[in-house]
């Protein structure tokens, strides 16, 4: 077992980061068979945020797009209803367009859902 020199938990000998503080450990086999850690957290913090910066600037245009296609398909739902109410005679066809409206706003939303969970558990893993 290993000792983790940030938060002082013990690792297991086949991992090479810590569980509890995301520490990443580097291990040097030295004479005797005894193993000297070394602790790489920030360089290798540093590359993973250089990595992800790309990615997190098209998450946050993807999101954007996202709530724009929302308010345009609440407008067009809106819309739609005034609209097919005075033109169409056939009331289960007005049903099904607000029911595949509201569709569409429920895989929005949860879309919207998905990026902003990301966005704080970035958030806190920074942290």
């Amino acid at each position: 077992m290993k000792i983790c020199k940030k938060c002082n938990e013990e690792i297991e000998d086949n991992f090479d980061s810590c569980w509890s503080c995301g520490e990443v450990l580097e291990i040097h086999k030295e004479s005797g068979g005894k193993q000297n850690i070394k602790i790489k957290t920030d360089e290798k913090k540093q590359d993973l945020v250089e990595k992800l910066s790309t990615k997190y600037g098209s998450l946050s245009l993807y999101k954007s797009l996202l709530k724009i296609s929302l308010i345009i398909n609440f407008v067009a739902i809106i819309v739609g209803i005034v609209l097919s109410s005075s033109y169409i005679q056939d009331k289960s066809l007005i049903l099904v367009f607000i029911i595949v409206g509201l569709l569409n706003i429920f895989v929005l939303t949860s879309n919207i859902k998905i990026v902003s969970f990301l966005f704080d558990l970035s958030k806190r893993i920074d942290n």
